[in-house]
């Protein structure tokens, strides 16, 4: 049991801790230390400057961070005055803007906090995109992150209560119909106090992020259950890791660093850019647990990472897979400590609702191969059931359903949504699907329409949505699917669009496409293919999965073919600018 009832209390636990806290990392020799003490200390003077711009309890409180330590500042002093932080990942393309102006449609009493340069631009945005009435609205209840706190004064502490909400998680991907996740004070304590007592984390252990705080991995999983667990903590800018990911493993061998934490996306950049050096004197050897979860699990990826850093000591039963998500505030399903990982090969046609699964041999080509994620943590419940919600037991692939004192209630401000993801007995659907093997958890893929591309997630409404826009696109006549490349080790964005005529008239249309998948969203369409039409149910609902099962059934690879000699053809012939800095060069490689 957690001795605390709120955040609130949690932090004021630490008031008097100096010895322990948060390490910014900001670049390979440049740190700084921030205090629990000093976190609370300034938060609570931070506090003041917001109460005195007339913030109070039960303000939604929107986040437009991106430096980590003001970001940490901002959050406990919202948990302190008893406001509502919402964090969001910082618009730097026009969707993430857009969907910010629909966060801000979702929330009662909004606020936000930001720095100047990144409201002047989106007043630009907002111009341009007759969005000048909500800009002007917003403009009027911004608190600006670039003041200094400037006073001596402490803020009022506002009496939290556990079944209060501490902050709304906002899905990475969710911009069309964005869908914010309620999390309480005693989800999240719920939730973090397993997870202490399951990986046995204690005094001696040291954390080490690269994750965005906007991400739940990284405020939920990392900093927060530090806070609660006490011990010393280390945060690199997630932007520093893209450009430099050596330094994250770097890091963890300096500091002697006991809990990493990455999804697929971490390990694959680390790789790439990794070089075996006779003269790196890495010690790797405290590393007991490197949680990956947020995105599908790569059995090949997790050997290779685990192979290549075993020289430096990094012992095999370090790689721990984990299954959680925003709606079980963050953990949901765990291995064993020191156990090295497991994954199990089933045949790909014993792969359906309802079905029991077979198994196979690792090599067997009509063999799948999935990471098994653990047993499911004190205070959460976990069941397979088929549509109609009847529990399918075990070894039988179903819809993942869990319940607890860490699942959310529902979506803030959406009855409906709610209505939709909790069942009448009291059990959330995670439009996730799996099957129990021995009372642990295998994910074999996902209902929901999720894509999961370097880290984050993305809806295929969404990139439906952003296709749509073309001119001439007619609205339900695109689909969007992720497919995992085994080669690739990631998922790759694949668009379907119904078109009637020949294939070589298609070519500008699919250049198109790539073209405003990738100025708008930020990520790359692997392949647009034409399609005579999308299947559907009888009431209308599209069935992108089928689409996704004929993909990787060879269906399409004969206007895959082609499509490739007459884009290779069209390219050729034009004239391509390649990126000019080393930035440019290094996100192309990874976005």
């Amino acid at each position: 049991m957690c001795t605390y009832g709120t955040l609130t209390d949690l932090l004021i636990s630490r008031k008097n801790e100096v010895s322990r806290g948060i390490t910014f990392i900001l670049s390979d020799t440049e740190e700084q230390f921030v205090s629990y003490r000093e976190l609370y200390r300034t938060s609570l003077r931070y506090l003041h400057n917001l109460q005195s711009a007339g913030f109070k309890p039960g303000d939604e409180v929107v986040f437009q961070i991106d430096d980590n330590r003001k970001f940490v500042f901002a959050f406990w002093t919202c948990i302190l005055g008893g406001m509502i932080p919402v964090p969001v990942t910082t618009g730097t393309n026009d969707e993430h803007k857009f969907k910010l102006f629909r966060i801000w449609e979702v929330l009662r009493n909004p606020r936000i906090i930001a720095s100047r340069e990144f409201l002047s631009k989106l007043d630009v945005f907002a111009q341009r995109n007759g969005l000048s009435g909500q800009m002007d609205i917003m403009g009027k209840r911004v608190v600006y992150i670039d003041d200094e706190v400037d006073t001596d004064e402490n803020g009022a502490v506002h009496k939290a209560h556990p079944k209060d909400i501490a902050f709304i998680q906002f899905s990475s991907g969710s911009t069309g119909d964005p869908k914010g996740v309620i999390i309480t004070h005693e989800n999240v304590l719920i939730n973090l106090s397993s997870v202490i007592r399951w990986a046995k984390i204690d005094s001696y252990d040291v954390g080490l992020n690269w994750m965005p705080l906007t991400h739940d991995m990284g405020l939920i999983g990392t900093h927060i259950k530090d806070v609660l667990a006490c011990i010393d903590q280390y945060n690199i800018q997630t932007q520093l890791f893209v450009r430099h990911p050596t330094l994250w493993i770097q890091k963890a061998s300096e500091h002697k660093v006991t809990l990493l934490y990455s999804p697929n996306f971490g390990y694959k950049h680390f790789l790439k850019f990794f070089q075996d050096d006779a003269d790196r004197q890495w010690d790797l050897s405290n590393i007991r647990l490197i949680y990956n979860g947020a995105e599908p699990i790569s059995v090949e990826l997790c050997n290779e990472f685990l192979e290549k850093l075993g020289k430096y000591g990094l012992k095999r039963n370090a790689m721990h897979p984990v299954y959680g998500l925003a709606e079980g505030t963050i953990a949901v399903t765990f291995p064993n400590p020191g156990e090295e990982f497991k994954a199990v090969t089933l045949k790909r046609d014993y792969l359906h609702i309802g079905e029991a699964v077979r198994e196979t041999t690792a090599d067997d080509s009509k063999g799948v191969s999935f990471v098994d994620v653990g047993f499911p943590i004190y205070n959460c419940e976990v069941r397979i059931c088929d549509e109609d919600n009847n529990d399918l037991g075990e070894n039988k692939i179903g819809y993942i359903q869990i319940r607890g004192g860490s699942v959310t209630s529902g979506y803030y401000n959406n009855e409906e949504a709610t209505r939709r993801a909790i069942t009448h007995d009291g059990w959330l659907n995670t439009g996730d699907l799996g099957l129990m093997r021995n009372k642990r958890l295998i994910i074999t893929g996902r209902a929901k329409d999720i894509i999961f591309i370097a880290g984050q997630n993305y809806y295929s409404h969404d990139i439906e949505r952003v296709v749509e826009c073309i001119e001439g696109m007619e609205l339900g006549k695109v689909a969007a699917t992720g497919v995992f490349n085994p080669k690739l080790k990631c998922d790759e964005l694949i668009i379907f669009v119904i078109f009637k005529q020949k294939v070589e008239n298609f070519i500008p249309l699919a250049l198109s496409v790539k073209r405003v998948i990738s100025r708008d969203m930020g990520i790359e369409a692997s392949e647009v293919i034409p399609i005579k039409n999308i299947p559907k149910t009888t009431s209308g609902k599209m069935q992108r999965y089928k689409l996704r099962e004929s993909y990787v059934n060879g269906e399409f690879d004969a206007v895959r073919h082609e499509l490739h000699i007459l884009l290779k053809d069209e390219l050729d012939n034009r004239e391509v600018v390649p990126p000019k800095t080393d930035i440019e060069k290094q996100l192309a490689e990874i976005w």
